[in-house]
């Protein structure tokens, strides 16, 4: 899944609309509330307030906590995508 985009500055930055799950808006909203509670350091602005660079520093994860919580919230937007993608059963 494309859309988190990891800097040489050691930023991490979340592109939505990179994501497969980019056309609804209730996804991404939700993908924002859970990193937002994860990391708090993200801080990242809903959609109404337009600002272009959603990105927080990757020392934001140095806590175990909070690193655990934001990979939670990462794996939460794959399982979104494998729900609308399922992969085809072999005969």
């Amino acid at each position: 899944m494309t859309g988190f985009l990891v800097w040489t500055d050691g930023s991490l930055q979340v592109d939505f609309s990179a994501m497969p799950f980019a056309e609804s808006r209730e996804l991404r909203e939700e993908l924002r509330r859970r990193i937002n509670e994860a990391v708090p350091e993200a801080n990242i602005p809903d959609e109404g307030e337009k600002r272009h660079v959603r990105w927080f520093s990757l020392a934001a994860l140095s806590d175990k906590q909070v690193r655990d919580e934001f990979l939670r919230a990462v794996e939460w937007a794959f399982g979104q995508l494998r729900r609308a993608n399922p992969e085809p059963r072999s005969s």
